[in-house]
């Protein structure tokens, strides 16, 4: 299929007003190409159609042609309007901030920790340790004696590339955070502060407040104590301490010009500059796809464009995975095998149920967040656990879902060398997601070749120049606390 049909009806929607009209035209064509893949081999039966070949043809053309207007669409490039594009001084407020530990109940994890400038915006581990650990990236380790770390984060911690899309409105894995109209969705919605300015800034508020991840347990300090009974408290004692370090307030005052003095800072203004800082950032938008798609055909050759149509074609990648953030938001169980801890699992049961444990539905059991792709080279293990240590893992995980959470063993996965690790439950695989009604995948034969193909355009979805970010990591943070 030529790509100048996909730039030609790209450039015919400049003229169009509405982007929901374009997706509605685009629904309708996509629909009439999958009639068309029908219809003449039904018209073939009827004798009184005597152009049955010039038929074909012409309901082939129309198919090419709604595809093509369908991916026009979808081919749209990241804008930078559509990002935050905060003021340098919040960008700077939130750079430090989320290098700083004074956010954390012992003072001993940062944002950084688990999103690393080393590992893509994660921490190469298949399931994060949080609050306690030691060290950071793969060589993390759980510590030792009392300071050892109580229970390991069930979850991989995700990438940040691009979250704060404007068009993003769903947060975590199971989506338990959304941005609505009406400001955010989420079991502690009457929490959430109105003036949190984006889906990522009431994001950052829950990682303070995990005791797994950066709360510490509640014999170990007051934010601790306080989170069970009062998450709003323990997001008061945090700001407490900001304030009341000097060399935050001129920041702040810098960052907020409206703020009379360091008490009038509250959280809002602490999560909002974090993500602000985020979108500067884990920023991703000059990869070869997207110069490709900004016109310049030199930017991917022969077979990564090969790769492309197998991508919105026949490997059905773009079913899931949609530009311009190559994901859709939505849920999906693809059969990754269960181990770990567990989420919320209770009664010895160490399983997460992912969206389910959100809906209460049993149609979201093990169903989970479509991941975006650019730079999805630097942010492994992959999965929502961490399941898959290389992407071709992964990839043989969408074409061969049962096959390959049968064979799945647990050296796949990347956790740390310590001997105590993991307990004797916490390393016995569970495999109920491949055999649940719900598996959004069946098996999809490619030959090598076409394998190649598509592997040759996911690596036109990186930017090795913003994998590390785009800003340097602070040497010290105004708290005087290490920097990992």
């Amino acid at each position: 299929m030529s790509w100048r049909l996909y730039f030609f009806f790209g450039h015919l929607s400049v003229s169009l007003s509405s982007s929901e009209k374009f997706q509605t035209l685009s629904s309708i064509l996509v629909s009439l190409a999958n009639i068309t893949t029908t219809k003449p081999r039904e018209m073939k039966k009827r004798p009184h159609i005597k152009s049955y070949s010039f038929t074909c043809v012409l309901f082939s053309l129309i198919s090419v042609l709604a595809t093509s207007v369908a991916l026009a669409m979808d081919l749209a490039p990241l804008e930078d309007q559509d990002f935050i594009n905060a003021p340098p001084e919040r960008v700077e407020l939130g750079r430090l901030l989320f290098h700083d530990k004074i956010l954390s109940g012992n003072r001993n994890i940062a944002c950084n920790t688990c999103h690393h400038q080393d590992f893509g915006s994660s921490d190469g581990l298949s399931l994060s340790i949080g609050e306690g650990g030691i060290g950071i990236g793969p060589e993390r380790q759980l510590g030792v004696g009392k300071n050892r770390v109580v229970r390991r984060v069930a979850r991989n911690a995700p990438g940040l590339f691009n979250l704060t899309h404007k068009s993003n409105t769903v947060a975590f894995h199971d989506g338990r955070l959304v941005k609505s109209e009406d400001g955010f969705e989420h079991n502690t919605e009457g929490l959430l502060d109105s003036r949190l300015a984006s889906l990522i800034a009431a994001q950052a508020l829950f990682p303070m407040t995990a005791p797994d991840e950066m709360a510490g347990q509640q014999n170990e300090n007051i934010v601790g104590l306080v989170v069970p009974s009062n998450l709003n408290e323990a997001w008061k004692v945090i700001t407490y301490r900001i304030r009341n370090l000097d060399g935050y307030w001129p920041l702040f005052k810098a960052a907020y010009p409206e703020l009379a003095s360091a008490q009038d800072i509250d959280m809002p203004h602490i999560a909002n500059a974090l993500a602000d800082f985020m979108d500067a950032n884990w920023r991703v938008t000059q990869t070869p796809y997207d110069r490709f798609v900004n016109g310049d055909n030199a930017a991917l050759d022969t077979q990564q464009q090969r790769g492309m149509e197998l991508f919105f074609g026949r490997a059905l990648c773009a079913s899931c995975h949609k530009p311009p953030l190559f994901s859709d938001g939505q849920f999906h169980n693809i059969g990754l095998p269960s181990f770990g801890p567990g989420k919320l699992s209770g009664g010895g049961n160490y399983v997460d149920k992912g969206r389910a444990l959100v809906t209460g539905s049993d149609l979201g059991n093990f169903a989970f967040k479509t991941p975006q792709l650019r730079n999805w080279a630097f942010t492994a293990p992959y999965g929502h656990n961490g399941a898959h240590a290389t992407i071709e893992g992964m990839l043989e995980q969408h074409f061969e879902p049962k096959q390959t959470a049968r064979a799945w063993t647990l050296d796949q996965a990347v956790l740390p060398q310590q001997s105590d690790d993991l307990t004797a439950t916490d390393k016995t695989p569970s495999y109920q997601a491949h055999q649940q009604p719900n598996l959004a995948i069946q098996r999809i034969v490619l030959s090598d070749e076409q394998r190649d193909d598509l592997m040759a355009f996911l690596e036109t979805l990186n930017d090795p120049a913003t994998a590390r970010g785009n800003l340097p990591v602070p040497d010290e943070v105004p708290s005087g606390l290490a920097v990992d």
